[in-house]
């Protein structure tokens, strides 16, 4: 029966070529997007531009950290909650535990690539002019999107560090942690962080992002064990089950109440209104200021006073 499900593994396709696969389809979707939304477009006389190499680089080198910490964050919830095992780690968990520290590595490079052309995007330079070790040192010190991707780098890299030398499940389990960390910072940094209501938006979004990469990570692991014909394929797709289905609600956008119009007849600062015309259409007096835009994320009316 082993013997069996070895030449079954040995004829289906191996776990780097499908992880190249991935990694190359992911840039070049990426690559073609940036082309057909104009991302990489003529540079205009006048003014400052970053360069190809940092119009092209940025998307994909963000594109490759979120596809890595994905997939770091499947492969070490496939080792630690999926497969089956005990204190020491099994044959089939070190081996997709290789796989963790190899996405781990690819997600720390990324995410340095990324803070170089994000330096470079932000002051308008081309990478080779302004990044030097000062420069890029006083920008994660004193930026918060340069703060962002150190700290996702170094979780990255110290993930990648733990997965190559442990083998017991209790350091597994601390990268498992790590992993979902890790992919936090950016949202600290983001529009959500600077919006009235930060903290519920925040908090939406980190829970947003954990519950994505467990979902997509673990589906696509739970597929590659199923595919490679693996002996606890069964207990995986089992385990994953329950734990999908909270992960996918976890990953559900939360979406503001939609925006209801205000009666201008409440309003208590409208100057009184001049009889209309017949079929004229209603329109706000000059002194009420209901009439303004409210956008759809906000929490609360922008005049209280004058809600319906």
């Amino acid at each position: 029966m082993a013997t069996e499900t070895t030449s079954r593994a040995r004829r289906l396709p191996q776990l780097p070529l499908v992880l190249a696969g991935s990694v190359g389809l992911a840039v070049s979707v990426t690559a073609l997007a940036v082309w057909a939304g104009g991302g990489a477009a003529v540079e205009i006389p006048g003014i400052p531009d970053a360069g190809a190499l940092t119009a092209w680089g940025l998307p994909v080198a963000r594109t490759l950290a979120d596809a890595a910490a994905v997939a770091t964050v499947g492969a070490l919830l496939l080792v630690v909650v999926l497969l089956p095992g005990g204190k020491k780690l099994s044959p089939a968990q070190l081996r997709y535990l290789n796989w963790a520290a190899a996405a781990a590595g690819l997600w720390a490079a990324a995410a340095v690539a990324a803070l170089v052309f994000t330096l470079s995007d932000l002051f308008a330079q081309p990478v080779g002019e302004i990044v030097s070790p000062a420069v890029v040192a006083d920008f994660v010190a004193t930026d918060a999107q340069g703060r962002s991707y150190a700290l996702m780098a170094g979780a990255a890299g110290v993930i990648a560090t733990l997965c190559v030398g442990i083998g017991t499940a209790r350091w597994a389990r601390l990268a498992l942690v790590l992993a979902p960390a890790g992919m936090l910072p950016p949202a600290f940094t983001g529009h959500s962080s600077a919006a009235g209501n930060h903290d519920a938006a925040v908090t939406s979004l980190a829970l947003h992002l954990v519950g994505v990469a467990v979902w997509v990570g673990g589906l696509v692991f739970v597929l590659i064990v199923a595919a490679r014909r693996e002996e606890q394929a069964a207990d995986a797709v089992r385990r994953f089950s329950p734990l999908a289905a909270w992960a996918r609600i976890a990953g559900c956008p939360v979406r503001s109440r939609p925006h209801r119009p205000v009666s201008h007849r409440s309003c208590p600062v409208r100057s009184p209104a001049r009889p209309r015309k017949p079929g004229e259409p209603r329109a706000p007096s000059a002194s009420c200021r209901c009439h303004r835009t409210r956008t759809a994320t906000d929490a609360a009316p922008v005049f209280p006073a004058c809600a319906a």
